[in-house]
């Protein structure tokens, strides 16, 4: 008889003991797994190779901690953990070891759950526009530049070709990182390539101070990769791509804007922007330099378009009332422990704002790891715009603690502090707040040595190594957008959410929002995101220069291997939503950035996972989930309502966007009997009135 496992409750999930039961037969008599595994088993489960060894992807529930050295003496890899779940990557033939490490409850190994991007497509209905489905004709992308802002490029991965292979479709790539080469004409850094033969020859972008990456080559297959005779195609697969690798600095994000647009009007084309990256130093109130600059360049052919962020899962927002009779608030810093970062890690940063025209104080308490006070800083009032550096030392241990603060920001009368903190042994440490009346809001993010980062961490209202702390309160997920595409006035921010998947008995699974995605509103009080798309185990290309994770695909052109793989963030729906833009874009030349967003929530789609959302808006799902085919047709419905004669009538329709009642007004008077139609954004006629000879205005209500 075959050996049998009993579990009181069961620490595999089925799909695990189905996995162990196959890689059961490829063991050695010692019970050694074999040295070379199927290609089949290998493909099924995805496995890819790490230093010599099989590795395969599993989601953990963990109760508790692990033991770092079990973590290490196992070969687990920690990608990501979002509550008790934690998503790994380990070599398979510790998979029974993994049963024995504390704390792990429940093993559910890693399976081809597909949506990737062809069912992304099809979730949007992409592939409907691309087809000319209920439309004159079918929309891929052309004649419209699709401009990504981003690092991590591969400019000779197949899909930024066109469909022979043959022709490179990025016309022109600035790195802004280059410190060797010919900047473009204007400007004084970086290095500019343009046409295929200079982008062939450069290769890649390159590395920053994120080290070699992938990112940018994934986020511009999505939007506008062709796939590369896969079924990974991106939505603008017809489009011409411009690149820019940002320098990560906010002059050199709006050089970059400046950039996209001069080039655009120059060959007389419509574009759209991606931004699949944020901050959360700022306000995130749309009042920075640069949500400044787009709304100045944003216009007729020129649409911007920014991912919403992944901190839906993080409390790592603090939202305060602060009353001079009131106690003070107070709150405990979360840190981050350094050894579960790939790269050097500072500490914590902690940006406040408050209100315009107030101010505030803040000061910071050590405890020791007994929950002894150690030291309270002073309170530092903003309106001293204080600036601190110090040490403080407990035992052989130190944290440094550094503070900058504004009495009141030029740009939007706030006052403001950055608290930088560096705590690498984790003792607890308290934010106290006080101030005149007024309301402060205050994110903490992962400070790395050499840069911020979007990385959430939580506020927490107790600490268990401290018994006590009055007025104490917890973070919230809330205003989570980061800056500046989750905040802007004319940007499209997008949300997301895990594309939907038939089953072969027809039944549909999945389409829940994803954990990740941040949440808004914006400080100033705007409902964001704008509409949600695909972003959990997106399909798409990546940078060849790279060494590689877990692939899904490959094609291999003029003797190389090019890869394709999934990853999840509001950076891969953001570009679902900037492919779909581009459609509009080629369907009507002259669609505004502010047309563009509403027809956007006005032909959004809901269902049952997205609830009833009203015309006001949802701070998660914004007014749903992309629904390309009707967008793209209500861009082409604003091209033909236009006027059939021209005339000097002095016509009014008013409010636009209307809430149901329409003003109808011929101030000059009505020369002749005149027909008027009006039609929303999906192109449905919703009203037809006649206006007499002479008569001057007309008030209707819409069903």
């Amino acid at each position: 008889f075959s050996s049998l496992k009993v579990y009181s409750q069961s620490i595999f999930s089925m799909q695990t003991k189905a996995f162990s039961a196959e890689l059961n037969k490829h063991k050695e008599s010692d019970g050694r797994l074999k040295t070379v595994l199927p290609a089949k088993l290998k493909e099924t489960y995805h496995l890819k190779t790490v230093n010599g060894k099989e590795h395969a992807h599993a989601l953990l529930f963990v109760e508790g901690t692990i033991d770092n050295n079990q973590i290490k003496s196992n070969g687990i890899i920690v990608n990501s953990k979002i509550g008790n779940v934690w998503s790994i990557q380990f070599p398979v033939e510790n998979l029974d070891n993994l049963t024995k490490i504390h704390n792990i409850r429940y093993i559910e190994i890693g399976v081809d759950v597909s949506p990737l991007l062809e069912l992304e497509a099809k979730d949007v209905k992409a592939d409907s526009v691309w087809q000319g489905q209920s439309l004159p004709r079918g929309y891929t992308g052309k004649g419209v530049i699709v401009a990504i802002i981003d690092w991590g490029f591969d400019y000779t991965h197949p899909v930024f070709f066109d469909t022979s292979f043959t022709k490179l479709r990025i016309s022109r790539a600035w790195d802004q990182n280059k410190t060797i080469g010919n900047p473009p004409a204007g400007y004084s850094y970086g290095a500019e390539y343009v046409g295929q033969n200079e982008l062939l020859a450069a290769k890649h972008d390159t590395d920053y101070v994120f080290g070699p990456g992938t990112h940018g080559t994934h986020v511009a297959g999505i939007a506008g990769g062709n796939g590369g005779g896969t079924v990974y195609k991106g939505i603008a697969h017809e489009s011409e791509i411009v690149i820019i690798s940002l320098l990560r600095t906010s002059p050199t994000l709006v050089d970059a804007f400046k950039y996209i647009t001069d080039y655009a009007a120059s060959v007389n084309k419509p574009f759209v922007v991606n931004m699949s990256f944020g901050s959360h130093i700022g306000p995130h109130d749309g009042t920075l330099l640069e949500n400044y600059a787009m709304d100045l360049l944003a216009g007729p052919g020129r649409v911007f378009v920014g991912s919403a962020g992944n901190n839906g899962s993080n409390d790592f927002h603090l939202k305060a009332e602060l009353n001079t009779n009131a106690d003070t608030v107070n709150t405990f810093i979360e840190f981050v422990n350094p050894n579960q970062i790939s790269e050097p890690i500072f500490g914590q940063a902690v940006p406040i704002w408050g209100e315009a025209g107030k101010s505030f104080s803040a000061s910071l308490t050590v405890f020791d790891k007994s929950g002894n006070i150690v030291v309270s800083t002073p309170f530092y009032h903003t309106s001293l715009a204080p600036s601190v550096d110090t040490m403080i030392y407990i035992g052989n241990d130190s944290v440094q603690i550094k503070m900058e603060g504004i009495k009141s920001n030029f740009i939007n009368n706030k006052p403001s502090m950055l608290f930088q903190v560096s705590n690498h042994s984790i003792y607890p440490i308290a934010l106290s707040i006080t101030g005149e009346q007024g309301i402060i809001h205050a994110w903490n993010v992962i400070r790395p040595i050499n840069r911020f980062t979007n990385w959430g961490r939580a506020f927490f209202a107790s600490n268990p190594l401290v018994s006590t702390l009055p007025g104490a309160i917890a973070g919230d997920r809330d205003y989570g957008l980061g800056e500046p595409a989750g905040v802007g006035k004319e940007v499209i921010t997008v949300g997301a959410y895990r594309a939907e998947r038939v089953t072969p008995n027809g039944s549909i699974q999945y389409g829940q929002i994803a954990s990740f995605t941040s949440h808004g509103p914006t400080v100033d009080g705007r409902v964001k995101p704008d509409i949600t798309g695909p972003g959990v185990g997106v399909t798409s290309s990546v940078n060849s220069f790279v060494p590689g994770g877990s692939t899904a695909a490959t094609v291999t052109m003029d003797g190389k291997v090019f890869r394709f793989e999934s990853f999840s963030g509001t950076s891969m729906s953001g570009p679902v939503v900037t492919g779909i833009v581009a459609l509009m874009l080629e369907a009507n030349h002259t669609l505004t950035a502010r047309e563009a967003k509403e027809i956007i929530k006005a032909t959004a789609r809901t269902d049952s996972h997205t609830g009833t959302i009203t015309s006001a808006g949802d701070n998660i799902w914004g007014w749903g989930k992309i629904n390309a085919l009707e967008a793209v047709r209500a861009s082409e419905a604003m091209v033909t309502s236009v006027p059939l004669i021209q005339s000097s009538l002095n016509f009014k329709i008013y409010p636009n966007p209307t809430n149901g009642n329409l003003i109808i007004q011929i101030p000059d008077g009505n020369e002749a009997e005149s027909l008027i139609t009006v039609f929303d954004f999906s192109g449905r006629q919703v009203l037809s009135i006649i206006m007499q000879k002479g008569e001057a205005q007309q008030g209707k209500t819409l069903n």
